[in-house]
């Protein structure tokens, strides 16, 4: 039994069922046995469509699935010592096929319709490193060939390879120093960055036109893990140039910018494909809660029959209806528990838990007394990023009288962001129950439980007001609800700073790193309007239009218009106006500038009149 699956422990209880009804349906006196098998029956045919079998093991491999392994080149063979009496092997330098392979970049320059053969370029070089030598400048042309065939992949392994090179082989790693001197080394870095930028152009264009196109998440999300292994490992190169090579030390900011722009696009794609699953997850939530709301209406209609039918009592029929409150709120409780053990993704268990807590009469009002140990076991948890113990031990906590222990909701909400977009729904609405409980008492912020221990520590408290401030759209004069307008304005000027310093996918980065902290959908929204109108501003158009037609479906899909301040949407039908008006008068859509101009004059008929 413990190595079976949710589903399959379902469809076993059903058999049972089913097996169950044969044997006592024939007896006319076992009416109300078989009516309550045929209720279970139905209760878990209700359950099974949310426990396919193969469930859990999607869900390890959605988490493993992006996982980075070297996939270009083998780098832990790289990094093996060559055999022999001198682990970086021979100087090969000296031979004039080596002082060919090197010189790749001169070549080009200076041949007339050269024709480079990065493929051949890649084997030799391989087999250099793993045969012969270990040579910085063969390195970097490995990362140029393999840049040119596969793309990203190809950055990721070769920085972990020159790092490794750098660790495992510095004092002796060829080109050689002498007398401390780095600079032969300082120029192949200084080669890396000027031939990956010419690689990246050439296979990806230029940086200010990039747009990637995905025809599927997992593509996206490929990509985005790359990207990190790549940040990371340049981070790690910089930091070694700092410490080894003082005032040689070789300025790769321009490489920097653009791994770092061609980063910054793929992530806002990343970030569209959450949102998209995020919406498609909310709505079969509400489908699922609807379907099983039906199927107890359908019981207490039969309940409400029988008793017009006046059958008599049996001692084995179990009603559905509860003996008082005491007997109810035993069996949600035991229900919530269910769900929260079952199916830890689905919000459902923790907002009964919290309803129960939190919002009802009938509930028990103790606070409870949470030992130390216990508390120190969850915080240590959360220390160490052990976020589904955290999101399951806080919730035992939490039900077991630790309900106004507030850190444990900021904790639970932080475990779930972290758990992936399975679990943004139980993010979502923990964080909002607690706004909800807080608003209705203030006062619990400086109470203590009857320990002694605060309700809520400092950070905590600034978590509850940040949250507070960000739902609170009707608590300002201006679209930007909570936070005040000129935060958002220094954002956008700080990123506009960068922008005109040269590193516009630096400034795009500040504002997207800014979505992305975002903690409700509205707030969300208003960082997707200062990015659309930066990257329109800085010449990303394509980025500026994609992200507009989002917006576009956002005002449409929530019905912003019936009840969101007219200003927040208007505001990105101006913006669609303008970008679309930018692509000029031949490759400007006409019914893109019909629609959004129309909707200008409908809810901004002064504004169309100034224009």
């Amino acid at each position: 039994m413990d190595t079976m699956t949710p589903h399959q422990l379902v469809e076993t209880a059903l058999d049972a069922l089913n097996r169950a009804t044969a044997m006592v349906e024939q007896n006319e006196e076992n009416r109300l046995v078989i009516s309550g098998i045929e209720k279970a029956s139905l209760l878990l045919r209700t359950i099974v469509p949310s426990l396919s079998e193969t469930g859990i093991e999607k869900s390890v491999q959605e988490q493993d699935r992006y996982v980075y392994n070297p996939v270009v080149f083998d780098v832990d063979a790289m990094l093996m010592p060559i055999p022999g009496n001198d682990p970086v092997g021979i100087n090969a330098r000296l031979s004039g096929d080596v002082n060919n392979l090197l010189s790749y970049v001169v070549n080009r320059m200076r041949v007339a319709n050269f024709q480079p053969d990065y493929s051949g370029l890649f084997t030799k070089a391989k087999q250099l490193l793993l045969e012969q030598t270990k040579d910085l400048g063969i390195a970097v042309r490995l990362i140029e060939a393999g840049t040119d065939q596969y793309g990203f992949n190809a950055i990721a392994d070769g920085l972990l390879l020159i790092n490794g090179l750098f660790s495992n082989f510095w004092e002796k790693l060829y080109p050689q120093s002498e007398d401390e001197d780095w600079e032969a080394r300082a120029n192949e870095l200084e080669k890396l960055e000027e031939l990956l930028i010419a690689r990246l152009t050439t296979r990806y264009g230029q940086l200010h036109e990039y747009s990637p196109q995905y025809n599927d998440q997992a593509a996206a999300e490929h990509d985005a893990a790359v990207f990190k292994v790549i940040t990371v490992q340049f981070d790690k190169l910089e930091k070694i140039i700092q410490e080894r090579f003082d005032d040689q030390a070789p300025n790769l900011t321009e490489l920097r910018n653009h791994l770092w722009g061609f980063r910054d696009r793929i992530n806002l794609q990343c970030d569209i494909f959450r949102q998209n699953i995020n919406q498609e997850k909310m709505a079969a939530s509400l489908e699922k809660e609807q379907s099983i709301t039906t199927v107890f209406e359908s019981f207490e209609r039969e309940n409400e029959q029988r008793k017009a039918a006046d059958i008599p009592a049996n001692s084995c029929f179990v009603s559905l209806e509860p003996n008082d409150i005491t007997d109810a709120i035993v069996r949600t409780d035991t229900c919530a528990n269910y769900f929260v053990e079952k199916s830890p993704g689905d919000p459902l268990g923790y907002l009964v838990h919290r309803v129960c807590k939190w919002f009802t009469n009938t509930a028990y009002d103790s606070t409870g007394i949470i030992t130390e140990d216990r508390r120190n076991k969850i915080t240590e948890a959360f220390a160490l990023q052990q976020w589904s113990d955290v999101l399951k031990e806080s919730e035992i906590v939490f039900t077991e009288g630790g309900h106004n222990w507030l850190d444990l909701q900021r904790f639970q909400v932080t475990a779930a962001q972290c758990l992936g977009t399975d679990y943004d729904t139980v993010a979502y609405f923990i964080s909002s129950a607690t706004v909800d409980y807080v608003s209705a008492n203030r006062k619990i912020l400086d109470e203590k439980l009857d320990d002694g221990t605060p309700c809520a520590s400092p950070e905590t408290i600034e978590w509850i007001r940040t949250a507070m401030a960000n739902r609170g759209s009707g608590q300002s004069n201006n679209i930007f609800g909570g936070r005040s307008y000129s935060y958002y304005v220094n954002e956008l000027e700080q990123a506009e700073e960068l922008a005109a310093k040269g590193s516009v996918g630096a400034g795009m980065n500040l504002l997207h790193s800014r979505l992305q902290q975002a903690s409700c959908r509205r707030e969300q929204f208003l960082w997707r309007i200062l990015l659309a109108e930066f990257c329109l501003g800085n010449g990303l158009k394509e980025i500026a239009l994609a992200a507009i037609d989002h917006l576009v479906e956002s005002v449409e899909k929530y019905n912003l218009l019936e009840w969101e301040d007219p200003e927040l949407f208007t505001r990105v039908y101006k913006i669609g106006y303008s970008g679309y008006r930018s692509l000029g008068e031949k490759k400007a859509p006409v019914e893109k500038l019909e629609f959004f101009r129309r909707r200008i004059c409908l809810y901004d008929p002064k504004y169309t009149i100034a224009s």
